[in-house]
């Protein structure tokens, strides 16, 4: 008896759905959707289309971005303080007292930053500010290497485009975690500023049998920043003072103050620049205020020091003095060099390196 009802069931089921509705015949949502002709909206999350779009129109910019999340999350607290935190760890650290476990290490050697193109809607010359700065495990905080505030914002010309660097304030190490070069920069515009260049490129510990040049390409949405360092292996730290001992810089000149090690000679380190119309800045303690003063060494390598007095007139000859300095492990290097009158005395403090605090 219930076997005949269940029976009778289907058939009755059978019918209905055979009379039924296309429609309504649909067995999935989707299916009925279609049928009806409607469209599913998908559910919008606020914030989440913004970073969607940058992921494809600016990359290096997301990228920092989830650096930066990833940093704040990981390090943020009371040992290593907040993101913009600066280093406090200073150069020198074993110049005067060696540490058992300081040893060369593998460095990164920054050259030069340079705007190497704009998109599109932005002009020559370029108004920017901001800050760029590396970060290693030493201990994982800002190693400023060029910083810049909007009222003093610095002035970029088409055939002058790169960006007067001043730091690191010490070495910058490489390890098996990575090291960072981070780019904030702003562009100040009378629409309004505009981020012109915000990225975060990772670095890492490698075992190259020689120091090696690198050169990276860098686009944003409104520019292409070019970053060019140097990956210097078993190398020390030379933190590098000028003092004039006595004369004086030659009237009329502009002046070049540039490092280099041995292995990249063709590649050299600012340590200063100044035009014609500009002096030689001293202190009044004689020492020449240099905008940078940290280079790294390979520890068997050589350190070359050079200064550069460049005359007005391409008549008159450029005056040059280089000098060499071989490496330590500890302790300090002297030597002179003269610019016409002008002589001055360089001092290298020589250190090994930690990869940690």
């Amino acid at each position: 008896m219930e076997q005949a009802k269940e029976t009778e069931a289907i058939v009755e089921t059978a019918e209905h759905e055979e009379h039924a509705p296309e429609e309504i015949q649909a067995t999935t949502v989707e299916d009925k959707l279609k049928k009806l002709n409607l469209k599913k909206k998908p559910r919008r999350r606020k914030g989440k289309n913004k970073a969607v779009d940058e992921s494809l129109s600016d990359p290096n910019a997301y990228e920092a971005r989830l650096h930066r999340k990833f940093w704040d999350s990981t390090f943020a607290g009371p040992r290593y303080g907040c993101y913009e935190t600066t280093t406090s760890m200073p150069p020198m650290r074993f110049t005067d007292d060696e540490c058992d476990l300081a040893a060369p290490l593998q460095t990164l050697q920054v050259f030069s930053v340079k705007v190497a193109g704009v998109k599109k809607g932005v002009s020559w010359p370029l108004s920017l500010y901001g800050k760029i700065a590396a970060r290693d495990t030493v201990d994982r905080n800002r190693n400023i290497i060029f910083d810049c505030e909007r009222d003093n914002c610095e002035i970029l010309y088409e055939d002058a485009p790169y960006l007067p660097l001043t730091g690191p304030s010490r070495a910058i190490v490489l390890s098996v975690h990575h090291s960072y070069i981070e780019v904030e920069l702003k562009t100040k515009r009378d629409s309004g500023d505009e981020e012109f260049s915000y990225l975060s490129d990772a670095y890492i510990e490698i075992v190259p049998f020689n120091s090696f040049v690198m050169q990276r390409d860098f686009t944003s949405r409104l520019s292409t920043l070019q970053l060019t360092v140097a990956h210097i292996i078993h190398s020390v730290e030379a933190t590098i003072s000028v003092k004039v001992n006595h004369g004086e810089w030659p009237y009329g000149h502009g002046g070049l103050f540039t490092a280099s090690t041995a292995s990249i000679d063709d590649m050299e380190v600012v340590l200063l620049g100044f035009e014609v119309d500009e002096v030689l800045p001293v202190k009044d303690d004689g020492h020449v205020e240099l905008s940078r003063c940290v280079v790294s060494v390979e520890s068997k390598g050589k350190l070359e020091v050079s200064v550069e007095a460049n005359p007005a007139s391409d008549e008159e000859d450029v005056v040059r003095d280089d000098i060499y300095f071989t490496p330590k492990r500890s302790g300090r290097s002297h030597q002179v060099f003269k610019v016409g009158s002008c002589e001055m005395e360089v001092t290298v403090a020589w250190s090994l390196l930690l990869s940690y605090g």
